[in-house]
């Protein structure tokens, strides 16, 4: 039998931690309140086990709603937050998934707002992506997410008027160009852009 010795919940947290004879766990106050987990209480062991993984089941609902709720994020990276913060996997997989049916999670809503963010910051489609393959956007949301992408052109060229002098040499455009290159733009964009510059146009 496990004898619980300790119940402590900080003063500002939902969680306590339960001690026992043998071990601690944490759950979230209201479900140790609806238990009746007291000091002296006695469990055996299928009831220890029960309790530890109802605990963490909750407690990983609990952080994932407290994530999901503090920024658009993606289901990918929700689930691995809440295992850099100490939850299972399986709890961690089952708490995003109940996200996204709440809809707090929505990873089409998420895609375009990446697409917004780094289409303000002067990147192109191709940065855009390694960012959805980064965070795990699903493939299958990438292209209605990026037709909102804006024309590159006007990124480029605003770019471009930053960067280069008024006559600049070959050097200094390829510098510009490879810049562009990196931000995310297709070569063919970036060359186009270039052409109303300089007779200097970079090869890829």
């Amino acid at each position: 039998m496990a004898e619980i010795i300790k119940v402590e919940q900080k003063k500002t947290s939902k969680v306590v931690t339960v001690f026992y004879n043998g071990g601690s766990f944490e759950m979230p106050a209201d479900m140790a309140a609806d238990r009746g987990l007291r000091v002296g209480l006695c469990l055996d062991a299928d009831e220890l086990e029960e309790l530890k993984a109802e605990g963490e089941r909750r407690l990983a609902l609990l952080r994932a709603a407290r994530y999901a709720s503090s920024r658009p994020i993606s289901k990918k990276e929700l689930r691995d937050k809440l295992v850099r913060s100490g939850t299972g996997i399986e709890h961690a997989k089952a708490a995003a998934e109940r996200m996204e049916e709440l809809g707090v999670v929505n990873e089409h809503e998420f895609a375009r707002s990446l697409v917004r963010v780094y289409a303000a910051k002067g990147y192109g489609r191709g940065r855009v992506m390694q960012e959805f393959r980064a965070r795990g956007v699903p493939r299958d949301i990438w292209d209605s997410a990026l037709s909102d992408m804006p024309d590159p052109k006007d990124a480029i060229m605003r770019y471009l008027s930053r960067h280069l002098p008024d006559h600049p040499d070959p050097k200094e455009v390829r510098r510009a160009a490879d810049a562009l290159y990196r931000r995310g733009f297709d070569w063919e964009d970036i060359r186009a852009q270039i052409r109303g510059i300089t007779d200097d146009i970079p090869e890829e």
